[in-house]
């Protein structure tokens, strides 16, 4: 790890047990900040390191830190303002949700507002649809995306990521945490004197371990999805029956990865680890620490995470290799109908399908221009089955 890597894990730690921090002599500020910012954890950097600033920094970096906690602050402030209009006119209209990660995690912070968010999650029914539209309509919401299982919703810098499930079926690699998660409403509590339910938290707490398991392999992943893990695991493990997570853990398949989860935030952030450890080899724990530092909060950042859908279909076909890659090629550049019509970027093919060889001519033509979809596309052609085979056993070394 770099300097900066190692002092933003660093200061993770201090922010959760509500330490100070002492700077380090020869930081490369600059490469600081952008760290922070592709980790979404500006603000406790800057909460954990202001005392220092003046002295320690230039004062550009300073200052580009400083807009970044406000504009952090700022959210947060409209996310609560937004979500508490919503939960009275949910209540009135008499629409169930339930609220799932960020905003259910950041009240176990020590600060909830240093715990960005870039949307809030909620969880509804697809019978409310057609009331739901006619709320936020009223709010002054526009609808972004609509399918079968998931709306958006924007108003100003607010997003309301609404969707039925927590875990899309994504066949065989996602089957047994599908199964489990469909019935999701099975563990909701009601809540009194509103139409909003709590998730139980246990089945809460593994959700989240299989957002990062399905990020790790289809997207990619940064530590603030694992300090989430750390915050709830250090203040607030009260709330959780933690033998029950683990028996929990073996109904969808995350009784391998859990322990992973736990015994990594343990070592990185220095959380208590309530379940055995795992048995991380130095390999594995520096391989996947350098992935997570690569990936960013969200894994835009990493041209291999490209690779897994191409390793998803090696696995279940016989084709050769050189067939599957443009396969897969094909299906990024010319997703079908009814995947680009849940944007409202492509809402007209909702009504006009003939529409779709034009919007596949404006996608290509955009991606010829995109640097990052140029590189996504030489990755997934240049990629060798040793190099699949190897990631294959990365994930399996994960319990993945």
């Amino acid at each position: 790890m770099t300097i900066e890597q190692s002092f933003l894990l660093q200061i993770l730690s201090d922010h959760l047990f509500q330490r100070g921090t002492e700077i380090p002599e020869g930081l490369d500020w600059t490469a600081l900040l952008a760290l922070s910012k592709k980790h979404e954890l500006s603000p406790i950097l800057y909460d954990q390191c202001k005392t220092a600033f003046g002295a320690k920094t230039e004062q550009p970096a300073f200052a580009a830190l400083r807009k970044q906690y406000n504009l952090a602050i700022r959210q947060y402030l409209a996310n609560q303002s937004a979500m508490k209009e919503l939960r009275e006119r949910f209540t009135e209209a008499n629409i169930p949700y339930f609220p799932v990660k960020g905003l259910t995690v950041a009240q176990y912070y020590p600060e909830p507002a240093f715990r960005t968010m870039g949307d809030v999650d909620l969880v509804i029914r697809h019978e409310d649809h057609k009331r739901i539209f006619a709320v936020m309509e009223e709010l002054g919401y526009t609808n972004t995306v609509v399918s079968e299982k998931e709306l958006h919703f924007r108003r100003f810098s607010t997003v309301f990521e609404m969707q039925e499930t927590l875990i899309h079926d994504h066949g065989a690699d996602g089957a047994q945490l599908y199964a489990y998660f469909s019935k999701i409403w099975d563990y909701a509590v009601p809540q009194d004197g509103s139409s909003e339910y709590r998730l139980d938290a246990n089945v809460h707490f593994l959700y989240l371990v299989a957002h990062i398991a399905k990020h790790i392999k289809w997207i990619g992943v940064g530590f603030r999805q694992f300090f989430d893990l750390a915050v709830l695991v250090q203040r607030g493990s009260a709330l959780f029956d933690w033998q029950q997570i683990a028996r929990e853990a073996e109904r969808c398949g995350l009784e391998r990865f859990l322990p992973v989860c736990l015994t990594l935030c343990a070592e990185w952030f220095g959380s208590l680890n309530p379940l055995p450890p795992a048995q991380i080899t130095e390999a594995l724990r520096r391989e996947l620490t350098e992935k997570l530092f690569s990936d960013g909060v969200f894994g835009f950042h990493n041209e291999d995470n490209n690779l897994h859908s191409l390793q998803s279909t090696l696995r279940r076909s016989k084709a050769p290799l050189p067939l599957l890659k443009l396969k897969t090629l094909r299906h990024l550049l010319f997703p079908s109908r009814r995947e680009l019509m849940v944007s409202d970027k492509y809402a007209s093919l909702r009504d006009r399908p003939g529409l779709l060889p034009l919007v596949w001519c404006k996608r290509l033509l955009r991606a010829s221009r995109d640097k990052r979809s140029g590189k996504n596309a030489v990755r997934i052609l240049s990629a060798s089955r040793d190099e699949l085979r190897q990631r294959q056993e990365f994930l399996k070394s994960l319990g993945l």
